[in-house]
This record gives structure tokens, C-alpha cells and sequence, in this order.
């Protein structure tokens, strides 16, 4: 019986010391997202090039669960921020109003429900396969030598393309499960 106690005591200081190292290891993970994350988000909204290829170094060292909690932390934060959204969106509509067709104020145009369709993107987005470091082929070499071709990141997407709010998050949210760093510019419709 004082065995059978002695082992319980070791298995249970055993997952109390596991549960610390996940604790600490989760920590660490989400610090360091953070700081790519901030890196990333500054370089965009700078539209700045070179803080683009600083971050992406980080980037491209992410690992799927990083990039993966990066990508719903970006969804949660659509959410948590529709009213600022709405609002700002608000006041693009109303410059754009009589310099743009209609037809491309509607595709400017933010709801409640586009928010949301937003944030379902980028949640669907983390449920795609991580597209970084797969082997896409191999083959050994007469002389024993083993050549294998692996999807690595491209580095820093820079993408020029219409102003829809949607396209913004869609893009930025593939480039960072890919790995990549971007630079977004809208076109002339953004006001």
C-alpha cells in the first residue's frame, strides 16, 4: 500500500512538472507570435518594404501552431473590433461617395456580416494544411546523392490589387500560413 502511494505521489509531481514545461513552452510560443505579429502589423501599415523583410525572417521561423494561433488571433480581433471597423469604413464610404462608381462603393462597403465572413476566411485559412516545408519530390542521384525539392516561404509578397476590406484579410492571411511576409497596397478606390 505505502508503494502503491509512493508511485502516485512520483506520477503525479511528473504531470505537474510536464504541465509547467507546456505552461512555459505556451508562453514562450505566444510571445513570440506577439512580436511577429506587432512586426508584421506595422510594416503594413506603413506600407513599408523594408520592416517587411525584417519581419519576415521571424515569419518564415514560425511554426504551424504559431502562425495557426497568429491567424485566429487576427479573426478574434475583426470581431472584437467591428464597431471601430464600421465606423472607419464609414468614413471611406463617405470620400469615396461621387469619385467612385457605386458598384465599387458596394464592393468598399462593411457590415456585420462581411466582418464575420472575414473572420470565417481566416479561420478557414488555419484549417489548411501548412504549406511550408512539404517534400514535393526527391530522387537519389548515380553517386548516392539524395536531392529532395521542399516548399519553403516566399519571403515578402507585395500585392497591388482592388480595395475590398475583404481581400485585405484574405491575403494577409495566406501570406502568413505560407510563411510570408506582405505588403498590401489598395487601389485609388481607398479613400
Amino acid at each position: 500500500m505505502e508503494v502503491d502511494k509512493l508511485a502516485n505521489i512520483k506520477s503525479a509531481k511528473k504531470r505537474i512538472l510536464v504541465n509547467r514545461t507546456k505552461a512555459d513552452r505556451n508562453k514562450a510560443i505566444k510571445s513570440g507570435v506577439k512580436t511577429s505579429v506587432k512586426k508584421v502589423t506595422a510594416a503594413i501599415a506603413a506600407n513599408d518594404k523594408e520592416a517587411a523583410k525584417a519581419a519576415k525572417t521571424e515569419i518564415t521561423c514560425l511554426t504551424t501552431d504559431q502562425k495557426n494561433a497568429a491567424l485566429c488571433a487576427m479573426a478574434d480581433a475583426l470581431v472584437a473590433n467591428e464597431a471601430d471597423i464600421l465606423a472607419a469604413n464609414a468614413l471611406d464610404l463617405e470620400a469615396a461617395r461621387g469619385n467612385v462608381p457605386d458598384v465599387m462603393l458596394d464592393r468598399l462597403m462593411l457590415n456585420s456580416a462581411r466582418i464575420a465572413g472575414m473572420a470565417k476566411g481566416i479561420r478557414d485559412v488555419v484549417k489548411l494544411p501548412d504549406p511550408v516545408g512539404l517534400l514535393l519530390d526527391e530522387h537519389t542521384r548515380e553517386d548516392g546523392l539524395k536531392i529532395q525539392k521542399v516548399s519553403v516561404p516566399m519571403g515578402v509578397i507585395a500585392i497591388i490589387y482592388e480595395s475590398r476590406p475583404n481581400v485585405t484579410s484574405d491575403a494577409a492571411a495566406l501570406a502568413l500560413k505560407a510563411g510570408s511576409a506582405c505588403v498590401l497596397r489598395s487601389g485609388k478606390e481607398a479613400y
